[in-house]
């Protein structure tokens, strides 16, 4: 999966990566899908616990969004989140994205199968970090 990864990141397909905060890793998250043409490209964005609620997501998540907007021509970028996950969709919130729909029993985690909410932004309705 990692060999996959670095091509994709050569082909120019994905950014992000991991997140570091104070000296330590956080997290990780990426945009991939920049590449696919008619397709979303789609954020994927953790944080550790311990950190969770200073930021830390949304701060990242705008820079790669700026990034697959204006300097990658990404048209939309979708975010997709256990329904449940009330910290993961606010960071959706913040940013901007339009709750597009929950799409039912579509997200398998813990043995168990959760709802899946999905939002989507389109460049034109992005404002940017300096915006």
């Amino acid at each position: 999966a990692l060999r996959g990864m670095q091509t994709k990141h050569r082909e120019g397909d994905i950014i992000g990566g991991a997140i570091e905060y104070l000296g330590h890793l956080v997290g990780a998250a990426s945009i991939s899908g920049l590449r696919s043409e008619g397709q979303p490209a789609a954020l994927g964005y953790w944080i550790i616990e311990p950190v969770q609620g200073r930021g830390i997501a949304t701060r990242v998540c705008r820079a790669l969004i700026d990034e697959a907007f204006s300097e990658r021509g990404a048209k939309q970028v979708e975010i997709s989140a256990p329904t449940q996950n009330a910290r993961s969709r606010a960071v959706a919130d913040r940013l901007g994205f339009t709750l597009d729909g929950v799409r039912p029993q579509a997200f398998r985690c813990g043995g168990r199968t959760h709802d899946l909410a999905v939002y989507s932004l389109i460049a034109a309705d992005w404002t940017s970090p300096a915006g």
